[in-house]
């Protein structure tokens, strides 16, 4: 049975075929030749394509009845003959089975199918069916929960080998079989469950409360490294369980350490649910963000910041980007205050592992990445560290990453939002650093003009003044223990500060007005 997609943004997935047929070349087919072929004329081959669409609907219809007929009958070859159909139709008629499906009723049938445990393989073929229409329209999963669909596929979940021994009345030739059917039953409820928790968070919350999270942790528990496919279906759903808004309210410990030790899987789809599951915990309550920082997997979603694969890298610096925003406002029209958990990710470290694999030095080179969605937000994540203590703003002069940034912010060249975010950067750390961090590093690597191209911007003007007005404060402070000029009064006219005299905004044009006067007279 395929895994689940490896595609980030789609919650639901339809399930694909897990005995596809591969078409093998007609033994007559080389021996071909341009000459002998018989050209047909277009209205030969309209005929053709008239004949073949009705044989198809002829077909289709014929195969239809007798699933109708089957998922109505207790005669078990009828029903493995309705079954059997069942797979055909969902590879070739999906999306006109399912609205048939539907328009029959079927889903009450469907779900009775599920609770036959001594048919494993009817199952599967009942829960293929289901999943298929929890990957469909809304109006589609309403029919699945009005018929109580989830407690059924929730019971599923224990679905083990331990089970074979209701069986062993079979021969032991059997049991093989029945073991890979209850594996493969296992496997479509998670994946249900998991479409449906994708669905939304009233969804989601209907599976919560079904009691769905212990069994899910247990069976991640006991998969072994080799169970790939279940693995990733698992994390998956479990990444969907812990998104939307308003977030999940459950036991963050129940899961974890499980969540926890599926950082090491080598497996890139492994690691993506996993750090998305990471970054959603970490979009919740100050309570799940410490109780993930208390976990020790900061160090381990770093390392995971330089992984090969986008997949991996940008749920892990979302992560690390939610742990570094806690307790922000998100108010992005004035300096986005740090959190106390910052110093925790970034200072409380031991030095040695903080320059080595730490956080601030990776996400320097993030700011450079390919993905654009990785570098705006690499940048996103270095202005809320830049809007901390002084420490942390030297953390991030030390990485260097703002020539990196200057370049970033100060370029025509580069994405509109990125340009945003590397500003805010550069914003932040002036506004908030020390006077030596402003004056000896900050203003030599051409901050005042980056300030200055924000002026243009409505929603940063006001932050771009105070940065502005900053540097000349520290400045005045310059030129009283030297006794000489305000060394960055002459540096103004850099940042275009002019452009102001006629702003719409009063308030703006008067703190113009007033800056300007005073590099007039300094």
């Amino acid at each position: 049975m395929l895994g689940p997609s490896s595609s980030l943004y789609n919650k639901s997935r339809a399930m694909h075929s897990h005995n596809a047929h591969h078409t093998h070349p007609s033994a007559f087919s080389h021996s071909i030749s341009a000459s002998s072929m018989v050209h047909l004329g277009s209205s030969s081959i309209h005929a053709l394509a008239v004949s073949a669409t009705a044989q198809a609907s002829a077909d289709f219809k014929g195969d239809f009845e007798k699933i109708d007929q089957g998922l109505s009958s207790e005669d078990e070859d009828v029903q493995h003959e309705a079954a059997k159909k069942l797979r055909n139709l969902l590879s070739s008629e999906r999306d006109l089975l399912i609205r048939q499906m539907l328009d029959k009723n079927w889903t009450p049938r469907l779900i009775k199918w599920l609770r036959l445990r001594e048919r494993p393989t009817l199952q599967v073929e009942a829960l293929w069916a289901l999943t298929n229409i929890a990957a469909g329209a809304t109006d589609n999963t309403s029919v699945l929960l009005q018929n109580g669909v989830i407690p059924t596929l929730v019971s599923l979940l224990d679905s083990t080998n331990d089970e074979v021994g209701v069986h062993r009345h079979m021969l032991s030739i059997h049991i093989a079989y029945i073991s890979l059917s209850l594996a493969k039953v296992l496997e479509q409820s998670v994946w249900v469950l998991g479409n449906l928790a994708g669905e939304g968070a009233q969804t989601r919350d209907l599976v919560l409360s079904a009691g769905a999270l212990p069994p899910l942790i247990h069976n991640l528990r006991k998969t072994p490294p080799e169970k790939l496919s279940l693995l990733r279906i698992l994390t998956w759903t479990l990444s969907n369980l812990c998104d939307g808004q308003p977030r999940p309210v459950f036991d963050i410990n129940v899961v974890l350490p499980s969540l926890s030790n599926m950082l090491s899987s080598a497996d890139t789809e492994v690691l993506s649910h996993v750090c998305w599951a990471f970054s959603h915990l970490c979009d919740g309550p100050s309570t799940h963000i410490q109780a993930v920082v208390d976990s020790e997997v900061c160090i381990r979603l770093v390392e995971l910041l330089g992984h090969n694969s986008w997949r991996v890298t940008k749920p892990a610096l979302r992560a690390i980007g939610n742990i570094v925003c806690a307790e922000d406002d998100h108010d992005y029209t004035q300096v986005r205050t740090h959190s106390t958990m910052v110093t925790r990710l970034a200072l409380e470290l031991p030095k040695p592992i903080l320059y080595r694999c730490g956080a601030v030095p990776s996400l320097r080179k993030l700011i450079a990445h390919s993905n654009r969605e990785i570098q705006k937000e690499a940048c996103w994540t270095l202005s809320n560290i830049a809007a901390g203590t002084v420490d942390q703003i030297q953390c991030v002069l030390d990485s260097g990453c703002i020539p990196s940034l200057m370049g970033l912010a100060s370029s025509d060249a580069t994405d509109a939002e990125v340009r945003s975010e590397a500003c805010w950067v550069v914003l932040n750390a002036t506004s908030c650093g020390s006077d030596s961090q402003v004056i000896e590093y900050l203003v030599n690597e051409g901050c005042i003009q980056i300030l200055g191209n924000l002026l243009e911007e409505t929603s940063m003007v006001m932050m771009a003044l105070e940065g502005l007005e900053r540097i000349l404060q520290v400045g005045e402070l310059e030129a009283k223990r030297t006794d000489a000029p305000n060394p960055y009064a002459s540096l103004m006219a850099s940042a275009n500060i002019e452009t102001l005299v006629s702003h719409k905004s009063a308030t703006v044009a008067k703190r113009y007005i007033y800056m300007n006067i005073y590099i007039l007279i300094h």
